[in-house]
């Protein structure tokens, strides 16, 4: 049975405050909204269940992901597609997913080169935060909120860019249920219940509106859904701005 207890951690008043900062994104108003994701294996497949997401909302989107097996950001950039994928279609959002070990300092110089890239277009850089193997140390997480010389927000500060908190998602989910099955087999990719938590983090994060309700996942059933569903909302409008709004004030 999923548990559901982190909603008892958080005050009214920080969630209204979050609500306020809600990672700076403009609400969906395109007729048709253009995604497009740049990563590797650990965000391939999530462009199937974040479309569903989408549609079942009843917003017209589309979905395009350019994925490689063990790509960084900096493999994408050499890529002369790439400049040409991002200025071809007016994308609306475009995802920029790092390797597993995260973002590292040294990767901040691809990100503002995307950055310089998507800007002149009109698209909002998003980055999807990763996830740790299955049983790593929580505390891995942790450091994101005291280390400034590394990880998502530092360089998410500097280019005012959004971040899709998918890895503190899965930790969340950890902490709310440790039997919880958001890995493959081999501990480091996602499970096709993490597949779908990382497209309902990434539903909530662009649409500013809970994707509790819209389940619909090929291989989980309904009671599984609405639980991810929840996480994903509980995470991005309560826990990851909960943190983010107490760093602000130290």
């Amino acid at each position: 049975m999923f548990a559901r207890v982190l909603r008892s951690r958080i005050s009214v008043t920080v969630v209204a405050a979050a609500a306020l900062m809600l990672l700076a994104v403009a609400p969906v108003q395109a007729e048709t909204l253009k995604v497009l994701m740049f990563g590797n294996s650990l965000s391939s497949g999530v462009k199937r269940s974040l479309t569903k997401l989408f549609k079942n909302s009843g917003v017209r989107v589309k979905v395009k992901a350019k994925t490689r097996n063990g790509a960084e950001l900096e493999d994408h950039l050499r890529s002369r597609a790439t400049a040409k994928i991002i200025a071809a279609k007016n994308w609306d959002y475009i995802v920029l997913q790092e390797q597993s070990a995260g973002m590292l300092n040294y990767r901040y110089e691809f990100v503002r080169q995307f950055d310089d890239l998507i800007r002149p277009t009109g698209a909002t850089p998003l980055l999807f935060m990763t996830w740790r193997d299955r049983g790593s140390d929580l505390s891995l997480y942790d450091r994101l909120l005291t280390d400034r010389s590394g990880g998502f927000l530092p360089i998410a500060e500097e280019i005012g860019a959004p971040v899709a908190p998918i890895g503190w998602a899965f930790r969340n989910g950890v902490i709310d249920d440790p039997n919880i099955d958001l890995w493959a087999n081999d501990g480091h990719h996602s499970s096709t219940a993490g597949r779908y938590l990382s497209a309902a983090v990434l539903y909530s994060v662009i649409a500013q509106r809970s994707p509790e309700g819209l389940s619909g996942e090929r291989g989980l059933g309904d009671v599984e859904c609405g639980y991810l569903e929840w996480l994903a909302w509980e995470t991005v409008v309560g826990e990851w701005n909960r943190f983010q709004l107490e760093l602000a004030v130290r």
